[in-house]
């Protein structure tokens, strides 16, 4: 590998930032859960849906997954993902697609399932990928700072 390969390879996220991303993002989905879940409220008059509804769970989980792919296909950052400086993109360094965002979601439920260890194997992954990188074939990079231009002296 020469230097020019790798100074172009984007730095992966670590856990400890993954972590806090994923608390960052918790706010918004608590958010958004509130927000369907009114909307459900007054579709059906203020009637509740009656407990275990698999119907309304389905509904939730797709209100998720619809605020995840969206944002990982808008340019590949969530409100954790932007506030953290870091983003979702495919292992060629595109954003997203639909498909691929749906895979990595599947994956990231599957990622929690035994008490988060999908996530916890970026700790043992030679290359810091997570189950559901691997299951998706995407990754979270950290976004390089923006050089800022230097102002010209006046004379």
């Amino acid at each position: 590998m020469n230097s020019e390969t790798t100074t172009n390879t984007p730095k992966r996220i670590k856990l400890p930032r993954l972590l806090l991303v994923l608390l960052y993002d918790s706010f918004a989905i608590v958010g958004l859960l509130f927000l369907v879940g009114i909307i459900m409220l007054l579709a059906r008059s203020g009637e509740a849906t009656a407990a275990g509804d698999w119907w309304f769970r389905g509904y939730l989980l797709f209100s998720v997954y619809l605020y995840y792919a969206w944002c990982w296909n808008r340019g590949g950052q969530t409100l954790g993902l932007k506030s953290w400086k870091a983003k979702v993109v495919t292992m060629q360094g595109h954003s997203l697609d639909w498909k691929t965002a749906l895979w990595r979601f599947l994956g990231s439920l599957l990622s929690w399932l035994p008490l988060g260890l999908g996530y916890w194997w970026i700790l043992f992954d030679k290359e810091g990928l997570s189950w559901h990188d691997r299951l998706s074939g995407s990754q979270i990079i950290l976004v390089p700072k923006e050089k800022k231009p230097k102002e010209e002296e006046k004379s």
